[in-house]
């Protein structure tokens, strides 16, 4: 099968990379710091972040703060894989962010899916 087309427009109209990255480097700063010692495995997978985004997106408002999203994230690990879930909605079509002011919050939209023809 061909790969999906691209989405039309640009699911990250007025929200730069910097402005993501920003937003995940001030929650990851927050964050306690693990301790040194025994790394214990993660049980964090891309799947299920992905999941847990799509169904923020088809609750109320379909759309949904990252801040939040990723504020309640336990560990670094989880933020990370949260983050990477989002670049690939994106990336798929299924979303788009967009940011009011420089360093405020990133809302991100549940985008109307084509049918298929």
């Amino acid at each position: 099968a061909p790969p999906p087309e691209p989405p039309e427009g640009n699911a990250l109209a007025g929200v730069t990379l910097d402005a993501l990255y920003a937003v995940m480097i001030e929650v990851l700063e927050r964050m306690p710091e693990e301790p040194d010692g025994t790394v214990e495995r993660s049980d964090v997978s891309l799947a299920d972040q992905i999941a847990m985004l799509e169904g923020r997106l088809q609750g109320r408002g379909r759309s949904f703060s990252f801040r939040q999203v990723i504020e309640s994230c336990t560990s670094r690990v989880e933020l990370v894989v949260t983050f990477i879930a989002l670049l690939e909605l994106l990336k798929r079509g299924t979303c788009e962010v967009e940011q009011s002011q420089a360093w405020g919050d990133i809302r991100v939209r549940a985008l109307v899916q084509k049918a298929a023809s």
